[in-house]
């Protein structure tokens, strides 16, 4: 499987790979320094890039997954400075799943962290980096909302109906 760099402007485009073409151009209007892993023999490329939330004070972990294939879009926002507590993972099942029954687009999901997830189908529709700047800005959001909760429920003996009280600051 050759894997390769995408190039370090957004002018540089990846030969049939429209939607990693579409997060170069995201990051590059971010002006974010971050770039594609390519697997061009698989036709699928993916993002990392770091994140502070909240003046900084919970930084999050993301991830763009495009399969050209499928032509799926995938993010995912981890918080990885945590991991759940054992005792404590019941709680946060009930909180994920309370949370996430208003979630409009995108949900919480929780394994050892708790992270957010979203995907766009773009077959046969347009995609352009506005898309992906409103799927970060949804994951964003959530995240900033649900980490404080997060953290009342892992240390501070909250239970998942009380940390969703708490509003973010």
């Amino acid at each position: 499987m050759a894997k390769s760099k995408a190039s370090k402007t957004k002018n540089d485009q990846v030969s049939d790979m429209r939607i990693t073409n579409v997060i170069i151009e995201y990051l590059a209007n971010q002006e974010w320094g971050e770039r594609p892993e390519i697997n061009a023999e698989d036709r699928t490329s993916s993002t990392h890039f770091t994140y502070g939330l909240s003046n900084n004070d919970f930084t999050v972990e993301c991830y763009f997954d495009a399969d050209e294939v499928h032509e799926l879009i995938k993010l995912y926002v981890y918080f990885k400075a945590s991991k759940i507590p054992a005792s404590k993972v019941d709680e946060v099942i009930r909180f994920v799943n309370l949370s996430n029954k208003w979630a409009a687009s995108g949900h919480l999901i929780q394994d050892e962290y708790l992270r957010y997830y979203a995907a766009i189908d773009v077959e046969n529709a347009s995609l352009e980096p506005q898309h992906l700047t409103n799927m970060v800005a949804a994951g964003f959001g959530v995240m900033q909302l649900r980490l404080p909760q997060f953290m009342a429920i892992c240390f501070g003996g909250k239970t998942a109906e009380e940390a969703l009280e708490i509003e973010a600051e």
